[in-house]
């Protein structure tokens, strides 16, 4: 394999939650199983998707509609698959991965349906469904601590990765169900803040914006 490998991120892991602070106090979020059943399955829905580093568009690796970013979904969230660039930004990135300086990931998005629920530290968001993936990137202060991003230069190294993730998802308990108290609404503020700060969302590098 030429150039400098092929990055692999499990971007969003599923049944996982995750503390969203806000200037407005924190909520849970975590995403619910085929919440990008939609997004996936249009034939136009992944066409601006791209795979950046830290959410920065200069820093672009990949793009699904120029199959250099190839989106899969399995049983433990979605998996993004880049053919890195064979230039100074992707033997950087592919460096950065492989010391572990880079090793979570985060996605761009936009909640087409979500719901909210009363959870033992607060309000709990769960997003159900997709209706925009604007990115998915590789960074090192991943929101979602649970994500993981990888190079790998043969399909068998992948494909152990992969198994030993999708392992993983069979055995980690039903954290959606856990999560889904009595239904409720978000604090007013809160629910402001959302409309106004976080479109699309980024969940991951460390903030969430």
């Amino acid at each position: 394999m030429s150039g400098p490998g092929v990055l692999e991120m499990m971007a969003v892991v599923y049944n996982s939650p995750t503390e969203i602070a806000t200037p407005h106090g924190s909520f849970m979020e975590m995403v619910a199983p085929d919440a990008f059943r939609n997004v996936l399955r249009r034939k136009d829905g992944l066409k601006r998707t791209l795979a950046l580093r830290d959410h920065d568009q200069s820093l672009l690796l990949g793009r699904s509609s120029s199959s250099t970013l190839r989106l899969t979904n399995t049983p433990a969230g979605l998996l993004a698959t880049v053919r890195l660039p064979d230039t100074v930004l992707g033997q950087e990135t592919a460096v950065l991965v492989e010391r572990r300086d880079l090793a979570g990931a985060s996605f761009s998005f936009v909640a087409e349906t979500d719901s909210w629920h009363e959870g033992d530290k607060g309000p709990v968001r769960v997003i159900e469904l997709i209706a925009e993936l604007w990115d998915v990137s590789v960074c090192g202060w991943p929101q979602y601590e649970a994500t993981s991003a990888w190079i790998w230069n043969n399909t068998r190294s992948m494909s152990m990765h992969l198994k030993r993730n999708q392992l993983s998802a069979r055995a980690r308990p039903p954290a959606v169900a856990q999560f889904r108290g009595r239904p409720t609404r978000p604090p007013l503020e809160l629910w402001r803040w959302l409309r106004t700060h976080r479109r699309p969302a980024r969940a991951g590098c460390g903030h969430a914006a």
